[in-house]
């Protein structure tokens, strides 16, 4: 019965010609890269990430954190969450928004699906979205906008988001945590970064996720050496953990 609700939502309210041209512009943007620039350099400038990486660090980068976290995390928690298989938890995914195959991490990503994602997928670390948000304007504004028209009963999809996401009282928790973390962006939501695996660690905003590919080679070369010759996350490329002191 899940797994027919989790399939009627995912196809709700049609739009397939949207959907195409969003997956579209989706591969255009990661071919031309001018639009990639734009939205890095206005997170460096926001202070969300030091430097800029090379396009082979970002491509490296992305393959590490989905073959070492993206997966991983989606078959621990996900996937247990809805008792069904990865491979149809990805086929929902596709079918409500194909250009996300093309962009795990969603640097590509246009504005209103990082707001869509947020608001119909329970994060236990929201951190990493709403970073990426940080490469709109007023992409902030815009999550903070639908969550209170979904929260007043007058979003348009409400009903679609509302049989997505897993935890009814999801919405308003992120909504609370929207308010916390625009006065301090180290809030944390649900989750305890200081206990966490190296993998999520080391993946769990862009902050780190740039830190990251930054670390890599910066040729061609050098980061299909590194694919080729690497099978877990490598403790010299993890983030390391926080080490906190205590006075006497």
């Amino acid at each position: 019965m899940r797994k027919r609700e989790l399939l009627r939502a995912a196809l709700a309210g049609g739009d397939v010609a949207g959907r195409m041209r969003r997956l579209a512009r989706g591969l255009a943007a990661f071919v031309d890269g001018s639009e990639l620039a734009t939205r890095l350099a206005r997170l460096q400038r926001a202070g969300v990430i030091d430097h800029i990486p090379t396009r082979w660090q970002l491509v490296g980068g992305m393959i590490d954190m989905l073959r070492f976290y993206v997966i991983p995390t989606a078959d621990r928690y996900a996937i247990a969450e809805k008792q069904t298989s990865l491979v149809f938890y990805e086929l929902v995914r596709f079918l409500s928004e194909p250009a996300t195959v093309i962009d795990p991490i969603g640097m590509f990503t246009e504005r209103d699906m990082i707001v869509r994602h947020l608001m119909q997928v329970h994060h236990y670390n929201p951190a990493f979205d709403l970073q990426l948000l940080r490469m709109f304007e007023d992409g902030v504004d815009e999550l903070e906008r639908q969550l209170d028209a979904f929260l007043a009963g007058t979003h348009p999809r409400a009903r679609t988001i509302a049989t997505l996401v897993e935890e009814p009282d999801y919405p308003a928790r992120l909504r609370r945590y929207l308010a916390a973390w625009r006065r301090d962006p180290a809030t944390r939501f649900e989750h305890d970064l200081g206990a966490a695996s190296d993998a999520e660690r080391t993946f769990a905003t862009v902050t780190v996720v740039v830190r990251y590919m930054n670390r890599l080679p910066a040729t061609a070369a050098g980061v299909l050496r590194h694919l080729a010759t690497t099978r877990a996350l490598l403790p010299a490329l993890s983030e390391p953990r926080q080490v906190t002191t205590t006075s006497n």
